[in-house]
């Protein structure tokens, strides 16, 4: 038997939800000026009492006894009353039977006294309350389910309204950076035709195949059509994404023909000329694509070449009808749209890209271009934009932005490149992603982001800029070279977070006799070959003695002019003293001095450690000695550190001990 608290509680969790209901309904129109309270009722805590309220209302219905809840399990809405006005529950009769009209009943009015009725009906035995109304029993099941159906459906729309807001108030042009999977596509389709009709949204999906009709007959509506598509998300989940890729082409240049129709006839009935968009678009794609024409006739478009016979626009590349897609539907677009481009660069070379989004641009400046895309090339080449970096995203509908910091000190397509780093930044030597530096360390260091910036002045500079600016979240180290640094010059360094290698080059570490040991067992290398990479070592070091000492000796005297400046002098001879500071002929012949006679020391001794140190063969070493241990060396060894974990363990153990001392 159902007691009076019992009863009251049950009404009163009731009325609670319901009246939540109503509120939540009610302050969707708020988005803009009252943002604060949408927080409030889609908030975590809030998501979490309603799940726990409908969990108790299923125990209580469908239980044995039909009596499970009780007073305090009922959900506590937030006082928000005050905030909310009659005006706004007119959105009831708007949103709701927008977006879910077989469920508007369940925030009817008329649904709480149905239950309280309900309730005050029970007789004595608990049991009669299936049997006597189960469509008001499955009402009590499905109020709380549709109130976090639309506290789903509202975060949602906020968070729409959100970004679309942050858009708005950056002036100028946009590029959203970030890698595959960071969730730019998914950013595009949340800003689709419900916040707004001047949004057009280009997929990095599209099929550019354009069915050549007989005849174009003319509608009217072909335009508009072209625009709705334009204001789709395009979600790959919708059933009609298939037939809308197949559409696409078709639509847009049906619209441009039609179009151009009217205005062919317009021109003869009131002998005013006027441009179509269908010339303009063919008008743009040339400048364009330099080398072809299109033609156009009353069945479609067709192509014509230099001194070639004509063809259909299907055999266009992939490239040149991208061009001409990209053209068509942006002079398609309402005026003052926000044009949100998935990819931009797909299908494109640079440069044909460049030049295309270029006269885009300039064409439709009264239109807000957002690119979004992972090419950093193609990033750098909007120079007037605002560069966003997607930090990141969390599903469904949660991204965190922030504008590019500007930095002098680093080259804009770097920083592009480090913001999108969850690791801590290694900068190291070499030009590319295929040097040896970046190779190795990529292999030594998994947990670090590798970057190649070209010699270690670089190195150190980076190093230093990216850990003083504050935009960035992880740390930055450098590993240059030993290159024969002096010890003052490394000890400065180190405060810079520079480790300096204990050897002379990244190539005479791969020939580390730890290494060049474990190569030769692991491809059963001969002892003679390896005797002969010995040989052909010391050979080559007393040939080059004396040109490895001026070599040392121009590191030296490089190194003292860039640690220090001349003071300006007045005249020649105060200038020749100040000169002489830092360095002169006698200067310079005993260092070369002291250094020859220590490499003939270390050729006497045969010390290869020794050797290593302070050697300069570069790739002489690993390209000509090594190939008697292996052909092709170095991907070789590269290779067998990768996959030989000791070995790894080892290199680092006797070469790089202090870089974790860095961070």
């Amino acid at each position: 038997m159902i007691t009076p608290e019992e009863r009251a509680a049950i009404k009163k969790g009731f009325e609670n939800i319901y009246a939540g209901a109503t509120q939540l309904l009610a302050v969707c129109n708020l988005f803009e000026d009252k943002q604060h309270i949408i927080k409030k009722i889609v908030s975590d805590r809030f998501s979490t009492e309603i799940q726990t309220f409908e969990v108790n209302l299923n125990k209580f219905i469908d239980s044995k006894n039909k009596i499970v809840l009780i007073e305090n399990d009922y959900v506590s809405i937030p006082p928000i009353e005050s905030e909310i006005t009659e005006h706004f529950k007119t959105f009831l009769f708007s949103e709701v039977v927008l977006f879910n009209p077989a469920q508007q009943h369940l925030f009817q009015p008329n649904i709480v006294e149905q239950i309280i009725r309900f309730i005050n009906r029970q007789n004595d035995t608990a049991t009669n309350i299936v049997a006597d109304d189960n469509n008001t029993i499955t009402y009590i099941k499905d109020i709380p389910a549709q109130y976090l159906y639309y506290i789903d459906l509202f975060r949602d729309k906020f968070t729409k309204i959100h970004i679309f807001n942050q858009l708005k108030n950056i002036k100028g042009n946009i590029v959203m950076i970030g890698a595959n999977g960071s969730g730019k596509s998914t950013f595009a389709r949340q800003l689709n035709g419900k916040i707004a009709n001047n949004i057009v949204i280009l997929s990095a999906q599209h099929l550019l195949f354009y069915s050549q009709n007989s005849n174009i007959s003319a509608t009217g509506t072909e335009i508009q059509e072209v625009r709705n598509f334009q204001l789709d998300s395009k979600s790959s989940n919708d059933a009609s994404f298939s037939n809308l890729l197949l559409s696409d082409m078709n639509k847009l240049v049906n619209a441009l023909i039609s179009e151009h129709i009217d205005c062919t006839v317009q021109y003869y009935d009131d002998n005013q000329k006027e441009t179509s968009y269908l010339s303009r678009t063919i008008n743009l794609w040339k400048l364009i694509i330099e080398h072809r024409a299109l033609k156009t006739s009353r069945t479609g478009i067709f192509v014509q070449g230099e001194n070639i016979d004509s063809y259909l626009f299907n055999q266009l590349s992939d490239g040149e009808k991208t061009v001409f897609y990209y053209i068509g539907h942006i002079l398609l677009a309402r005026e003052n749209s926000y044009i949100i481009v998935d990819e931009p660069e797909n299908h494109l070379h640079l440069a044909i890209c460049n030049k295309l989004w270029d006269c885009l641009e300039q064409e439709r400046t009264d239109c807000k271009f957002v690119y979004l895309t992972h090419n950093l090339d193609f990033a750098t080449t909007r120079t007037d934009s605002t560069i966003l970096w997607n930090k990141s995203f969390v599903p469904p509908a949660q991204w965190d932005f922030e504008i590019l910091p500007s930095m002098d000190t680093l080259p804009e397509v770097l920083v592009m490149e480090l913001v999108g780093s969850r690791k801590n930044i290694c900068f190291c030597e070499g030009d590319t992603k295929s040097s040896l530096d970046y190779r190795l360390y990529s292999i030594l260091f998994p947990e670090y982001t590798i970057i190649p910036v070209s010699g270690h002045r670089n190195v150190i500079d980076y190093t230093d800029a990216y850990n003083k600016n504050r935009s960035f979240v992880t740390k930055a180290i450098g590993i240059i070279d030993g290159d024969c640094h002096l010890p003052e010059q490394i000890e400065k360094w180190e405060k810079k977070k520079i480790f300096v290698l204990k050897i002379n080059e990244i190539e005479n570490l791969l020939c580390d006799p730890i290494i060049l040991t474990a190569a030769a067992n692991r491809f059963c290398t001969d002892k003679k070959e390896v005797d002969k990479f010995y040989s052909g070592f010391w050979k080559l070091y007393e040939s080059e003695k004396e040109k490895q000492a001026v070599w040392f000796v121009n590191n030296c005297i490089n190194a003292k002019f860039k640690d220090n400046y001349l003071v300006e002098k007045n005249s020649i001879e105060s200038l020749k003293t100040e000169l002489s500071r830092i360095t002169s002929p006698s200067t310079a012949e005993s260092i070369y001095t002291e250094r020859l006679a220590l490499i003939e020391s270390i050729i006497e001794k045969q010390s290869y450690e020794e050797a290593l140190h302070i050697v300069n063969f570069k790739t002489r070493l690993t390209r000509e000695l090594a190939k008697n241990i292996v052909d092709k060396y170095e991907n070789r060894v590269l290779d067998l550190i990768k996959k030989n974990n000791t070995l790894k363990d080892a290199i680092i153990k006797k070469y790089f001990l202090g870089l974790k001392d860095l961070e």
